[in-house]
């Protein structure tokens, strides 16, 4: 009897909660979930790798390339903060769980070193007339999926 007076009236008012499924929830401001990278505007100056707590990020100057463990990242925002051009931004829309290891991997534009008197050095001035010759595939990112790759953990096991 006590019970039937609480089952009606959950019947008869609206839910209390969201429906998941099919009613999601809007972000809050300034959540932290998803890692975005510009490679047109990066400039490798390797801060961000340096300032990540879990040292996912690596940038190879010599190379011109950018990587990130997206499995080891925990949104965090820190190289996204200290990125001076603003490369790195962190969206508010939340990325898909990863079932496979995850590597963000962009090419970008080498950097260009001017000696005192203002030449560009040799070696920079023969990686520019490379990137013309490639352009199309440089600056496209991709994500490559390393299968059975060995965590640090199970190496330190062995």
């Amino acid at each position: 009897m006590f019970m039937t007076k609480t089952i009606v009236n959950n019947l008869l008012h609206k839910y209390s909660t969201r429906l998941h499924p099919f009613e999601k929830r809007p972000p809050l401001p300034g959540t932290r979930a998803k890692l975005e990278f510009d490679a047109e505007t990066c400039i490798l100056c390797k801060l961000c790798a340096q300032k990540c707590p879990t040292s996912v990020i690596t940038v190879d100057v010599d190379g011109a390339r950018w990587k990130c463990n997206l499995m080891g990242c925990v949104s965090c925002g820190v190289c996204a903060d200290v990125c001076p051009t603003k490369s790195i931004t962190m969206s508010e829309e939340y990325r898909a769980p990863f079932t496979e290891r995850t590597t963000l991997d962009y090419q970008c534009k080498p950097r260009v070193r001017k000696s005192k008197d203002g030449a560009v050095a040799a070696k920079e001035a023969d990686a520019g007339q490379a990137e013309d010759a490639g352009k199309a595939s440089k600056t496209a990112p991709s994500v490559k999926l390393v299968k059975g790759a060995a965590t640090d953990q199970e190496k330190a096991k062995k």
